[in-house]
């Protein structure tokens, strides 16, 4: 349940859990961006706000502490606890997450600050 923006078509991609969770918005990269954070309104994960916003009919609320997973990893499609993604990347295939998303962390998760 993820999103995945082509960066070559614009073309969009809905529910593609293992589609290395990027997309092309200006913070992110394609390298380093193969994770994607779950929103607490709809309990879908998707690589970044902005493209779950213009995907949604509503605006991505970031989730609780009281979420396990908050994180799914776009390379091997392994759910992550909070703790486990800070680390910077996934402990089971070692795919590396973009350091930019941390700018953003009130986005994406409530109360971590």
């Amino acid at each position: 349940m993820g999103v995945y923006l082509n960066p070559g078509n614009r073309s969009m991609l809905l529910n593609s859990i293992y589609s290395k969770g990027y997309c092309d918005h200006s913070s992110c990269s394609p390298d380093r961006n193969s994770h994607q954070k779950r929103n607490q309104q709809c309990r879908k994960y998707y690589a970044c706000y902005s493209g779950h916003d213009e995907l949604e009919d509503h605006s991505f609320v970031a989730t609780t502490p009281e979420e396990v997973y908050p994180v799914l990893c776009g390379n091997c499609g392994r759910k992550l606890t909070l703790q486990e993604y800070k680390k910077g990347s996934c402990p089971y295939c070692h795919a590396g997450f973009n350091p930019k998303c941390s700018l953003h962390e009130n986005i994406y998760f409530c109360c971590t600050m």
